[in-house]
């Protein structure tokens, strides 16, 4: 902490500041899920005693109760029993930080009670400057191979306290006799799911044998694909140790590719309007034919969190994950997410092609761009968002003067999301006033939108490079 004064005269105003140090690992009583966090880092006496079951709480299931019931029961609650509640809470979230991947030799935990907003701002803003930025900038990383990866600055880091922790960096290495500029991707998934480096290679494969060249344009060239395990004496190995079925071990997997280049440096229409239509082309191909259910962007694909369709289940986890202002609304929820029908990345594909057209010029971003706000909404404010920008017309948001040539095309694929989505809520409303259940179909919200209706706009209005 830069000034160590002002953390401290915050620190004395706040009933308690615990750092859990994930080097040892309490044993986990019968019934507290939490029992196994971690001791603190700093010791006074008892600010952590070991967690114990709630003298209120039954061995057996969760019983249901009244409201009044569990008001009578809030009620009388003890200050201590209080407590250890918001302690066993601040225990959960340490326990979700490090369930999940990246680069966590510890958890920072702060819990503020009796708070004034404006101080409780101030003191936030202080932990702000803890992140790790530049996890592996200026590293050099012994390949499986015994070649050396140099490792330069970082171009994206999530910052989520769940998901993979993924993190793309640029970097150097020895390339077929001659050191080449490279981007090396690090996550950390679960250690069932298929790797996307084999997802790409079953791709690449098919793709040969089908005659099928053109796709090879539009997958990513891996040049290596390594896998790390966590040793037994990992936290993540305890905690699998511990929790069984309920922990999903992790793994972190390490992929390097060829050199590629933003999507938005292409500054005439129809560059960018055949862009797109090749990733469009790729990921109709990687669904019908190749059975990959994911994410396409360009040549610069993401296949980490890809499926082989009707071949293994989807994600397990129990949130929605993904870059959501680019995500459909269907999907913007809190929660479990839905299933994955191919009309969520075309509605993703088509927030691509507003994003890019709406908002760059000469390459870079204008000023005062339509969709800034998509980029800081929380996740339900901007599934409310999007649904008002679907349901109105977009003829209020116009291209930039480089992307004039594809305000048709923009407008005309708004209008196909604007009206299978006004076309559901018609079918739900006379559902529900009929009493009757609807066989809306769902998936492409009653064949309004499909792969054939999408690539029929696409193709009549591509402007001519002519």
């Amino acid at each position: 902490m830069e000034n160590d004064s002002q953390f401290q005269k915050y620190l004395s105003r706040y009933n308690r500041w615990d750092v859990y140090k994930r080097d040892e690992l309490y044993q986990p009583s019968d019934s507290s899920l939490v029992a196994l966090i971690l001791q603190s880092l700093w010791r006074p006496p008892a600010l952590f005693p070991q967690l114990r079951p709630r003298a209120d709480t039954s061995a057996g299931p969760p019983t249901t109760t009244r409201s009044s019931e569990k008001r009578a029961s809030n009620s009388a609650k003890t200050n201590s029993e209080k407590e250890e509640d918001t302690r066993t809470q601040c225990a959960s979230y340490a326990l979700e930080l490090l369930t999940y991947g990246g680069l966590r030799s510890h958890v920072l935990g702060a819990l503020v009670t009796n708070h004034r907003s404006a101080e409780t701002a101030q003191f936030v803003n202080m932990l702000k400057g803890g992140v790790l930025t530049h996890p592996f900038g200026g590293s050099v990383v012994k390949l499986n191979d015994g070649r050396s990866l140099i490792v330069g600055g970082t171009i994206f880091q999530s910052h989520g306290i769940i998901g993979r922790g993924t993190c793309v960096s640029q970097a150097r290495m020895e390339v077929e006799g001659r050191e080449k500029d490279v981007i090396v991707k690090w996550s950390w998934p679960a250690k069932t799911r298929t790797p996307e480096a084999n997802l790409v290679k079953i791709a690449t494969e098919l793709a040969t044998a089908s005659g099928d060249c053109w796709v090879l344009d539009h997958l990513p060239k891996i040049l290596r694909a390594e896998e790390r395990e966590f040793d037994e004496n990992s936290p993540h190995w305890r905690l699998s140790e511990l929790f069984w079925e309920h922990y999903r071990l992790r793994v972190l997997r390490i992929v390097l590719q060829e050199r590629l280049y933003p999507i938005t440096e292409l500054t005439a229409a129809p560059k960018l309007s055949e862009a797109f239509h090749g990733i469009y082309k790729c990921y109709r191909w990687l669904f019908e034919t190749a059975g990959i259910d994911g994410k396409v962007y360009g040549v610069l694909n993401d296949f980490d969190l890809s499926v082989l369709r009707n071949k293994e289940p989807g994600s397990t986890s129990k949130q929605r994950i993904g870059t959501e202002p680019y995500t459909a609304v269907d999907l913007l929820v809190v929660g479990p997410p839905p299933p994955h029908p191919y009309r969520f990345d075309l509605e993703s594909l088509f927030y691509v092609v507003a994003y890019v057209v709406c908002q760059y010029h000469e390459g870079k971003k204008i000023d005062n761009p339509p969709f800034q706000l998509w980029d800081h909404l929380p996740t339900t404010t901007l599934r409310a968002v999007k649904q008002a920008f679907l349901s109105n017309s977009m003829t209020t948001i116009p291209p930039t003067s480089n992307f004039l040539a594809l305000q048709r095309l923009t407008l005309l694929l708004h209008k196909m999301f604007h009206d299978a989505y006004n076309a559901r809520t018609d079918a739900q409303t006379l559902a529900f006033l009929d009493s009757s259940p609807t066989d809306f179909k769902d998936d492409t919200v009653d064949r309004l939108i499909t792969f054939d209706k999408f690539e029929k706009i696409l193709v009549a209005h591509l402007p001519s490079s002519a």
